[in-house]
């Protein structure tokens, strides 16, 4: 039994190269050879206690190539890393795992619980996990309760939210059954007031239930379950004048007002677009391991609901803020079957079959059109319009793994099938669009080679040369009858050269990666003001280097993470154009730009500081610093006002640890008090502006077992 406890623990654990300083630096050990190859960070609970992380959305400040941010509510969020950007939100360039589960897209933004690690993997991963991750992936690993017992309570006050967090993991039956469960509550009380009640106005509330089951009912055969549920309601859809962003404060009330105004040219006023934004979700999953003599057959089956309710998009309005909006709810079902093997000479190969189900209904019923202003006709939406789709998804994929004395060879090939099927049984629009149905599928193969090259255990040279393919479909809102005509599948071509290094016995780390992609078929939202629509159009390149460095001893530990890149269009013909919407034409030109959201540097840089320390009192200084160059808001429009200027955020964490149990934080975010945009809206005659969180201050009690 305990070979097989071993063994599955073994499993769990991730890669070396851990930029971050570290509580606890365990062994090296992967799930394959190959993907200790991989351009991957790290951060472990250490580092994620230390900061207060509660949400994906706060991996922006931890790895240095990736954006992540809400665009008004957290339904639908902007993502971006390496500079590369997805133009449908049910598509994106990175994908999320949780446990080994692939996440719904409009579940990436979520409020996190019982996490030891988070790694942001870069690059075409779908060798080794079933979801198709077309640039990277973020994959996040909770507690293990194999690893032993554990329970965890913690508070948190701050001026921005109030935090807790409880998990426990126990072995119920020694060597046999496991249970573990967590659950956590978040407040955030938001930091825009209403000038007349004097209340914030764009606070939240987040609930994390979670419970798993681990059981060997015999030795070769390792089972485990797990169902968490998800509620958020959150009335963070404020959108600010250029001035109100500057200043993050209305001097009167006239300055609250609504979508409509701004869509008649008021630029002095914030407005909300949807007062009540909810995203509700159901996980369930179940994982079997079966051991033999040199190889291991997984098979993971998950179930995902997830239902939201948020306005999102420009001409429906709410007047009833538990019922009105674009529902957009998910159904996914998912089955896995992969098989790890070893052979002599230190081959590997791993096989696996993967099939996903997901459904998506757009949840248009009994939804307001009508206009502001009763002297002008009601808005051409159909307010019972309701579409659904339906995307069937088939891969197989493969690895092999072949060392030769210093040298390892790793060469993969995946297939993969996407049937998409859009039906909506009443027009979208009168008289524009009448109902419609339509269907899209794609093929593909996609090759992985990776030669790497090990001078010792602790130093590795790899070099990597990946296809991915990033699936085509349906817009999920069609604006106009552009909409209903599918768009291609686009593909993205990457080379890596990079290295691992460990001096030190391992207190000293050295990583660097110099990337290049070619993005061929770029799919982007292009068009002029309101008339847009997602379109295949010409090359975007991006290239860059990841640095990262490290060194802890028993006094301190620092690191320091950077990416220098560019991200832009090709000058190639297929940038500019125009497409037929509504019968008129709506023109864009992106030749020769730079994305949105891709700063040319962007470093992070982390201090602790050990000021005191007994056999049972600690007192740390933990310091974390994050600084971003200039970046475009948009990928179109290059007015001044739609550049984010540099900024810094700096974070602040005096901790005492006392009677091993037992921690106390005082800290500090964003003590600079930056201020900085999120995501931006703009036509002809406005510019509205989210803003990320000011300065907060807040004290944390923890216990641990």
């Amino acid at each position: 039994m305990q070979k097989y406890v071993s063994l599955f623990i073994g499993g769990l654990l991730f890669s070396s190269d851990i930029w971050a300083p570290q509580a606890e630096v365990k062994t090296p050990q992967y799930r394959t050879k190959a993907q200790s190859s991989q351009s991957s960070q790290v951060i472990k609970q250490d580092l994620i206690e230390k900061n207060s992380v509660f949400s994906t959305s706060n991996l922006n400040f931890f790895f240095p190539n990736l954006k992540i941010y809400a665009q008004g509510s957290d339904t639908f969020p902007m993502i971006t890393l390496r500079g590369v950007s997805g133009a449908d939100y049910y598509s994106y360039v990175l994908g999320l795992y949780v446990d080994g589960i692939p996440q719904s897209p409009n579940f990436m933004i979520q409020t996190l619980g019982d996490v030891e690690s988070i790694r942001l993997v870069s690059g075409a991963e779908g060798l080794f996990y079933g979801e198709n991750a077309p640039l990277g992936l973020i994959e996040i690993e909770t507690k293990n309760p194999l690893d032993g017992n554990y329970a965890n309570l913690s508070f948190l006050a701050s001026f921005l939210r109030e935090d807790i967090d409880a998990s426990i993991g126990w072995n119920l039956v020694p060597n046999k059954l496991w249970l573990k469960g967590n659950i956590r509550y978040v407040r955030e009380n938001g930091f825009l007031k209403d000038p007349q009640t004097n209340k914030m106005l764009n606070g939240g509330d987040s609930v994390l239930l979670g419970v798993g089951l681990y059981a060997f009912p015999v030795e070769e055969f390792f089972i485990s379950t797990h169902y968490s549920y998800y509620y958020t309601l959150t009335h963070k859809d404020f959108f600010l004048s250029k001035s109100q962003l500057d200043s993050l404060k209305f001097e009167n009330a006239d300055e609250v007002s609504g979508y409509e105004e701004y869509q008649q040219g008021v630029q002095n006023k914030i407005f909300n677009k949807s007062p009540f934004n909810t995203i509700e979700a159901h996980n369930a999953s179940l994982k079997m391991e079966y051991f033999f003599l040199n190889s291991t057959l997984t098979s993971i089956s998950s179930l995902q609901k997830t239902d939201t309710l948020g306005n999102s998009y420009p001409g429906i309005f709410v007047s009833n803020n538990k019922e009105d909006g674009n529902y957009y709810n998910t159904l996914q079902f998912i089955q896995e079957l992969k098989l790890h093997s070893s052979y002599a000479k230190g081959i590997e190969t791993l096989f696996g079959g993967y099939y996903k189900f997901f459904f998506l209904d757009n949840g248009m019923d009994h939804v307001p059109t009508g206009n502001v202003d009763p002297a002008m006709p009601p808005l051409y939406y159909n307010g019972d319009w309701r579409a659904w789709e339906r995307v069937n998804t088939f891969a197989l994929y493969a690895d092999s793994s072949i060392p030769y004395k210093q040298w390892s060879f790793n060469a993969g090939l995946r297939y993969q099938i996407y049937h998409s099927f859009l039906s909506s049984p009443l027009p979208p629009m009168n008289p524009l669009m009448p109902p419609y149905s339509n269907s899209a599928w794609f093929h593909w193969v996609n090759p992985r080679l990776n030669l790497s090259y090990h001078s010792s255990p602790d130093i590795q040279i790899f070099l990597q040369i990946s296809n991915s393919t990033k699936p085509g479909g349906f817009s999920k809102f069609p604006f106009a009858d552009t909409d209903t005509i599918p768009y291609k599948e686009e593909q993205i071509y990457t080379l890596e050269l990079g290295n691992h290094c460990a001096f030190l016995d391992q207190s000293l780390k050295f990583n660097t990666s110099f990337y290049g992609i070619i993005r061929d078929k770029t799919q982007a939202y292009v068009g002029d003001g309101y008339n847009k629509s997602i379109a295949n159009i010409g090359n975007a390149f991006a290239f860059g280097v990841d640095l990262g460095i490290s060194y802890q001893n028993d006094l301190f530990s620092l690191f320091t993470q950077a990416n220098f890149g560019y991200s832009f269009f090709g000058r190639d013909a297929k940038n500019a154009g125009y497409l037929i919407i509504g019968g008129q034409k709506s023109f864009y030109d992106v030749r020769g730009l730079k994305t949105r959201f891709s700063p040319i540097a962007n470093i992070i840089a982390g201090l602790d500081v050990s000021l005191f320390r007994s056999s049972k009192h600690h007192l740390l200084l933990s310091n974390l610093l994050n600084f971003s160059s200039s970046y475009f808001l948009d990928d179109f429009n290059r007015e001044k006002d739609l550049i984010q200027s540099p900024f810094v955020i700096w974070n602040l964490s005096l901790i005492y640890r006392f009677f091993k149990h037992y921690e106390m934080m005082i800290f500090g975010e964003n003590i600079t008090n930056s201020t900085y945009a999120t995501s931006v809206i703009w036509d002809g005659k406005g510019r509205a502006y989210t803003a990320g969180n000011p300065f907060n201050l807040g004290v944390k009690f923890s216990y641990r077992y």
